[in-house]
């Protein structure tokens, strides 16, 4: 159920071609030009499929030092955020691969929407191995004393990770593996996520609760990935199949099962993130959504 570091390079004809309308191929840019926005917007945002506030948001960007690589010295993160007072849960999206963040912009905005500071870095480095460390650089830059929000704004308590496809082995590694595991993550999400090997450590599916988001006719994941997974867990842990999805997860509008995916998500954040407790139970109870089928563990 898991691909190597070599192996990667042979999913590039897949991912490239595999429907989903996020991380299309023709977003995508070279590793080497991909910058995060240095201006601010504000985008309205209409209200999501699932009850509850939405906000305004504003896009902006800023750089990551990675003192440990010489050769790609910097990362630049795209940034969406709530317009409001904070403090607001962090979420750290991982694109997939040959993809970078922008081209997941709607997805991400929607969710910041919802009330999350969500930040997407672009990773400098296609080898998914250096990706957790990555993400946690992310973590330090935004909760610490030079983040680029204001103080108070980020709660540096409740953070997720998510990710969608390679960046689904970015989130495993971060949240799970004892190689690069970041203990502040406190929720995971991966939209049809790859399982990678890395060269050391081992998985341990506790602690962190997970939404496990799989299409039944993705044709780029290895059949039974999220299964795997999801039966590893001795903690909370979901796994949303929707019946007919592509590699896309819902992300987008167009995908099979979006509407659902997106109700199930918010409830998801909103329980594990903001301590919802009627989300919580909306979570739990609704097992089956058009298009979809939940399996819990508690």
């Amino acid at each position: 159920m898991t691909v190597s570091g070599r192996s990667v390079a042979a999913l590039v004809g897949l991912l490239v071609a595999s429907a989903g309308s996020c991380g299309a191929a023709s977003n995508r840019v070279s590793r080497s030009t991909a910058t995060a926005p240095t201006t601010t917007t504000r985008t309205s945002v209409a209200p999501s499929a699932a009850a509850g506030r939405t906000y305004e948001t504003r896009r902006s960007g800023f750089t990551v030092a990675r003192p440990n690589d010489p050769a790609l010295p910097t990362m630049a993160v795209l940034a969406i955020a709530p317009v409001g007072k904070g403090p607001f849960p962090l979420i750290v999206f991982s694109h997939g691969f040959q993809s970078i963040a922008q081209s997941y912009e709607p997805a991400l905005t929607r969710i910041a929407s919802w009330g999350y500071v969500v930040v997407g870095p672009n990773f400098p480095d296609a080898d998914y191995h250096t990706h957790p460390a990555d993400i946690s650089l992310v973590i330090d830059r935004v909760t610490g004393r030079h983040s680029p929000f204001a103080k108070g704004f980020v709660d540096g308590q409740h953070i997720a990770s998510v990710g969608h496809s390679l960046g689904g082995a970015d989130v495993y590694g971060v949240t799970y593996n004892s190689c690069c595991r970041d203990r502040r993550i406190t929720a995971a999400v991966t939209f049809e996520g790859t399982l990678g090997q890395f060269p050391t450590g081992t998985f341990s599916w506790r602690g962190a609760p997970a939404l496990i988001v799989v299409g039944d006719s993705d044709p780029v994941l290895v059949p039974g990935t999220g299964e795997h997974v999801f039966s590893g867990f001795t903690g909370s842990a979901y796994l949303l199949t929707i019946a007919g999805g592509g590699h896309g997860g819902g992300l987008g509008p167009t995908d099979v099962g979006y509407t659902s995916v997106q109700a199930t998500l918010r409830d998801f954040l909103a329980a594990y993130l903001d301590g919802d407790n009627g989300a919580l139970h909306s979570l739990r109870s609704h097992r089956s959504r058009p298009h979809t089928t939940l399996k819990v563990k508690r």
